[in-house]
């Protein structure tokens, strides 16, 4: 006891809160215990503190020691306040600069260096969303509060809700219609109305908040501009609501945003429904769409903290739900997989959220995971290649990397709690084979995109411009070896055969005109040659005309035929006319990447489907391309036509986006009667290899092939 007293005699006046600081009555815990709200106007921040925590504030004095400050909460409150728990608490306080502590200008600077952050590693957490704001509404939403406080009347409410009603009523009957709308948008009218009316819906959405806010006497400080992946959108900042007691007015708030869009895209879809054909028509189609999917999306995901994250949040009853929740997720997965033992990081009266917490949690970090990758891709594909690939990098070591190892750091300070049970050699297990599936060398198969084509074919084109003289055969009609298919006539090649005879004409006139002059006897051998000459040349004119009859060099079937080709029809030299094949043979021709390209022989065997289906067919490598592929001849295989192989279309050419090399396989029973150009995938073994080796390999051949450094 004596020593308990002397310890008091020793302890030094706790330092005072700060002046400047506000506190405000929040929203009731679950439990019912009440909760305040500490307002940091410095930083503009809200810090939560329980019922015990404002206690404390409401109590305390300067000069107070630790001591005399717990002996005043437990003798005012029905509070029993341990002196741990106060400690924490100012502990708490110093840190977030509640308290008005005596510092150096060096503990100051050392301070603000510290929470100094590289440009570039800002640019890499921030990158995705970045503020600015424009303008203080507060005034104008006071003054105009009142004129607009009728849209909100339970009336307007009804109107709505009977006007919504009607247009999905008869949208029901027009789906088909609604999804396959084409908007009127191909022209500056269009763009403007699209523009306009997009632009006008975030304003009303965003003033909507405003309004509500105001509405229950919270100030709005601030309304700008968001970048979210340099996109502009609008903001209004309504971090003052945490001023409310109430949850249910924190709630509408966050909500008042989403429901003007419902109520826009309600009345859209009426609108759409009774306007006809035209740019009005477009407009309603997109306000009604672009509402409902930005609404469903984006601003009730709640993985992102736009207006569902905070709707969540408060129909929750938990604020700051993020690190929290990811607290609940991190505790109850080391339960679960490690049979770690500890207690829960959050109050007993949030239990039955729990679970909730965790699979918010999951949602979150696979949500961002994607994201963040779909957004890498999108600057690679799109922009620069370069800084693609480093926000991907980013992303993994941020969104993979990071946390795992950040979680190992936590593990290992709590090593004397771990032990070997039942779920951490589950896990341990699992890793370990799945680490050895991926390492170590396997035997394994790969499917490839592929097509059929024919075992031999005759491709029909014109040899020499000229028109249409008759179209012999149509398409399915089965043909012999040397029996005419078209008959091309060509107006040059006519009148040069014609001028050619003339000539031989006029020289041999002139041999005979010779003859009859001795004088003239001399010149005969020279026209001689002449005429000989102009004799080879019209068989060589002779030639190509009879070329002019295109004729088939093998049996089968016209399996490809222009649909267009009638008697007087102009055509280009080399202009591809038709295919001749015999249809009852068929190959395959499949394509590999540079990484398989060295497992792949001739005499191999693969197996071939063709798409939805589940025949499978038997074959053998017949022929391995030594060069890499640049034209892609089959479009069926074409991203841009729904296939598999990625392409650019460059002058009506689909140039290889990858470097591929085409294979072609002969199939153990050609009779299938296969259709040509049909799509498919080639299924083979390549032997021996690692997954983790391959994708490693992988990784880094993009990195270096595509990164330009």
């Amino acid at each position: 006891m004596a020593e308990e007293q002397q310890q008091k005699k020793e302890e030094k006046p706790l330092p005072i809160f700060r002046a400047d600081l506000e506190v405000y009555r929040g929203p009731d815990e679950p439990d019912g215990s009440p909760t305040y709200n500490i307002y940091d106007p410095v930083k503009a921040q809200y810090y939560k503190v329980s019922w015990a925590e404002a206690s404390v504030l409401k109590v305390f004095r300067p000069g107070m020691t630790l001591s005399q400050l717990l002996e005043a909460v437990n003798q005012q409150s029905t509070l029993q306040v341990k002196r741990e728990e106060l400690e924490a608490f100012l502990q708490d306080a110093a840190l977030k600069g509640l308290l008005s502590v005596p510092r150096s200008a060096e503990h100051l600077t050392h301070e603000v260096e510290s929470r100094k952050q590289h440009p570039i590693m800002w640019l890499l957490h921030h990158y995705l969303y970045i503020r600015v704001p424009l303008l203080n509404p507060n005034a104008f939403l006071e003054n105009t509060l009142p004129y607009v406080k009728w849209l909100c009347s339970p009336l307007m409410l009804l109107f709505y809700g009977i006007v919504s009603f009607i247009g999905l009523f008869f949208l029901a009957g027009r789906l088909d219609e609604y999804f396959y709308t084409f908007p009127y948008f191909f022209s500056f009218e269009g763009i403007f109305i699209y523009m306009g009316a997009i632009l006008a819906v975030k304003f009303i959405h965003e003033f909507a908040h405003a309004y509500t806010a105001t509405a229950y006497g919270v100030s709005v400080p601030s309304m700008g501009v968001a970048f979210i992946v340099l996109w502009p959108v609008l903001f209004t900042d309504v971090t003052d609501s945490w001023k409310l007691s109430k949850r249910s007015q924190r709630f509408m708030i966050a909500f008042a945003g989403v429901y003007a869009e419902l109520i826009i895209g309600g009345i859209s879809i009426l609108c759409w429904v009774v306007t006809p054909d035209g740019p009005l028509h477009s407009m309603f189609f997109v306000l009604s769409s672009v509402t409902l999917a930005s609404t469903l999306l984006v601003n009730l995901n709640p993985a992102m903290r736009f207006d569902g994250y905070y709707l969540l949040s408060d129909s929750w009853g938990i604020d700051n739900l993020q690190p929290r929740a990811f607290a609940v997720a991190r505790w109850k997965l080391r339960e679960w997989f490690l049979g770690l033992q500890m207690p829960s990081p959050e109050d007993p009266i949030y239990e039955k959220h729990y679970t909730g917490m965790v699979i918010y949690s999951v949602y979150t970090w696979i949500y961002r995971l994607i994201l963040y990758t779909a957004i890498a891709a999108l600057v690679y594909y799109h922009f620069t290649k370069s800084l693609g690939i480093i926000l991907f990098v980013a992303e993994i070591v941020f969104f993979i990397i990071s946390p795992f190892y950040s979680e190992f750091q936590r593990l290992s300070k709590l090593r004397p709690l771990l032990s070997i049970n039942v779920r951490s050699m589950t896990l341990t297990a699992i890793i370990g084979l799945l680490f050895l599936w991926l390492a170590l060398p396997l035997p394994h198969s790969e499917e490839f995109a592929a097509v059929t084509i024919p075992v031999d074919n005759q491709v029909l084109y014109a040899p020499e411009p000229g028109v249409i003289k008759e179209v012999l055969v149509k398409r399915g009609e089965k043909i012999q070896v040397g029996q005419p298919l078209l008959e091309l006539a060509s107006v040059d090649l006519n009148a040069q055969i014609a001028d050619q005879y003339l000539l031989m004409k006029v020289i041999q006139s002139e041999i005979d005109i010779y003859s009859q002059d001795d004088d003239s006897q001399s010149l005969i051998p020279e026209k001689k040659a002449e005429y000989a000459t102009a004799q080879a040349q019209l068989r060589g004119l002779v030639k190509k005309h009879t070329k002019n009859i295109i004729k088939a060099q093998l049996p089968g079937t016209i399996y490809e035929l222009d649909q267009t080709l009638r008697p007087g029809l102009s055509i280009q030299r080399d202009q591809v006319l038709g295919s001749v094949a015999d249809i009852s043979q068929a190959n395959v021709v499949f394509y590999v990447s540079e990484h398989f390209i060295s497992s792949i022989k001739e005499g191999d065997e693969i197996s071939f489907r063709l798409s939805n289906t589940f025949d499978w067919f038997g074959g053998r490598i017949e022929a391995v391309s030594p060069v890499r592929t640049q034209l892609l001849k089959h479009p069926s295989l074409a991203s841009i036509y729904g296939g598999e192989l990625a392409v650019m279309n460059e002058k009506e050419q689909l140039r290889m986006v990858d470097s591929l090399y085409q294979v072609t396989v002969s199939l153990f029973d050609p009779d299938l009667n296969l259709s040509f150009g049909k799509t498919g995938e080639v299924s083979m073994r390549i032997g021996w290899r690692s997954k983790l080796f391959h994708y490693s390999r992988s990784v880094l051949s993009l990195f270096w092939r595509e990164s330009a450094f």
